[in-house]
């Protein structure tokens, strides 16, 4: 499991009152937080720098608003309009049903991918707060660190992740399409890895590539972690060091269908 912090119910109080005065998640107004948020943006911000992955519980209040607040503490809030709003219903849509695609709609096994790998600069964060819990457990979110991947990883399959030879075809919701021809990881400068993948809607352009490919899937995978999220928790990871994804639930399209909420972010510039 990964490091899990539970607000106080003085935190999760405030966070939901100073989240009220968001009266347009599009335009979150500029924001001032009281000391006590200020330590929790230190600690979240000091785990996900370290970890790539934050579990936070006890959450209350509008779940739009308190997300939106949740991001501004940690970093900007950001969207790509083409992409959608500000904030993502991630649940299962009935009239979708006929569309063989995998995406924030569907309900099948959404297999380890990072957002908007498709565009020259991914948001830096994911924030996801859960509405419901699907009722039978189904669901389980999915990750694993690409810091800890590139250590499974052979120098001749560490090249070729590193070259653009790899194709990424934007989902049918993004507006315009989309196709973009990029490596998959990119050193830091502080020695680290970042990463950009969707293993279902990726392909290769060399033998090389492809078996690159399979090999980080494999690397991916042996330090996958999974868990369910709780009702009125989130999560937050590094967009681009985290692959995410989710196991396959049964949907009834009804309120016990597992519901999510998502919403982007960029970090802070520095003073």
């Amino acid at each position: 499991m990964p490091t899990t912090l539970s607000l106080s119910p003085g935190q999760s109080e405030l966070i939901a009152k100073q989240a009220a005065v968001i009266t347009d998640i599009h335009q979150p107004p500029a924001l001032e937080f009281p000391p006590d948020l200020l330590t929790l943006r230190r600690n979240i911000l000091e785990v996900v720098d370290r970890d790539g992955l934050i579990v936070i519980n006890n959450f209350s209040g509008d779940h739009d608003a308190v997300l939106v607040y949740l991001m501004s503490l940690i970093g900007v809030p950001w969207r790509d309009e083409k992409a959608g709003p500000m904030v993502m219903d991630i649940k299962p849509v009935q009239h979708e049903m006929s569309v063989n695609t995998t995406s924030y709609y569907s309900w099948n096994n959404f297999d380890y991918h990072t957002d908007l790998q498709y565009i020259d600069h991914p948001p830096d964060f994911i924030a996801i707060i859960c509405v419901t819990p699907d009722v039978k457990g189904e669901g389980r979110s999915i990750f694993a660190d690409v810091q800890a991947a590139v250590q499974e990883l052979s120098p001749a399959t560490l090249e070729a992740l590193q070259q653009p030879n790899f194709i990424f075809k934007a989902p049918p919701h993004y507006q315009g399409g989309l196709v973009a021809r990029k490596a998959i990881l990119n050193p830091t400068a502080t020695g680290g890895w970042q990463i950009r993948v969707r293993f279902d809607r990726a392909s290769a352009d060399t033998p090389e590539a492809e078996n690159a490919l399979r090999e980080l899937y494999t690397a991916l995978d042996k330090h996958r972690i999974e868990f369910l999220v709780g009702m009125n928790a989130a999560y937050i990871i590094d967009n681009r060091r985290m692959a995410h994804g989710r196991t396959p639930f049964l949907p009834t399209f009804s309120t016990t269908d597992r519901h999510l909420k998502r919403i982007l972010g960029m970090r802070q510039s520095a003073p």
